[in-house]
């Protein structure tokens, strides 16, 4: 009741989401713009892989301390712009708007990944067939080529939609004490021994995530038997 009573939860909640679901979106046609033009390029495919597994090989605090060097009040970009007059918006950094910048830098990885292995086990049969009854460019891609990565698109996007959403580093980093979230009103929580309180947090952010993974499941079963 209380939960469900508070403005500040039901923000944080919805704070949640709407950063999930922004960073999934904003990732999903860069993920698959990016593997679909370095897909059968194989130099170029092997330095996109190592370069967007980077992120994977540190935590995403590390990632955001990177971000405020670079864009923070005296980071690069306001070095190199205040040659010119010029400045970036650092309160742009610290928002929600920084949050879901830094969520598609670092959680593109985990897209891309599934995304890769769903091309790799496309059938170039099917895409030559395609090409000598004459479909070609975004009618080949749309028609022919899309519905048999699906899959891994769906994959992607669900891998990306609940990382982001459990994900507290960020809020933490760029948050600056202001954007509040379920994992970071759960920490709070915890942080002030308000236990009961933080495991409602934590049964109700298990409840969407579980929500959210069986609503991907059963458009991947449809997928699958349309396959």
């Amino acid at each position: 009741m209380k939960f469900f009573t508070s403005q500040i939860y039901l923000k944080s909640l919805k704070n949640s989401l709407v950063i999930a679901s922004a960073s999934t979106l904003l990732i999903s046609p860069i993920g698959l713009f990016i593997v679909s033009v370095t897909r059968k390029q194989n130099r170029t495919r092997g330095i996109v892989k190592i370069l967007t597994s980077m992120p994977l090989v540190f935590s995403s605090y590390v990632f955001c301390i990177a971000l405020i060097y670079i864009y923070g009040r005296a980071g690069i970009v306001n070095y190199v712009l205040g040659a010119w007059g010029l400045s970036f918006p650092v309160n742009l950094l610290y928002s929600i708007t920084g949050i879901i910048f830094a969520n598609v830098l670092f959680f593109l990885p985990y897209f891309i990944i599934p995304l890769f292995s769903a091309f790799e086990e496309l059938d170039p049969r099917i895409e030559e067939a395609a090409e000598s009854l004459g479909s070609t460019g975004i009618h080949k891609f749309a028609k022919v080529i899309f519905p048999q990565i699906l899959h891994g698109f769906l994959t992607g996007a669900l891998t990306t939609f609940i990382l982001v959403f459990s994900q507290i580093s960020v809020v933490l980093a760029l948050g600056a004490g202001r954007t509040y979230t379920l994992t970071y009103l759960l920490f709070a929580q915890y942080e002030g021994f308000q236990f009961g309180m933080a495991n409602v947090i934590a049964v109700i952010s298990i409840g969407v995530t579980v929500l959210v993974t069986a609503s991907f499941h059963v458009i991947l079963r449809s997928v699958w038997r349309g396959k």
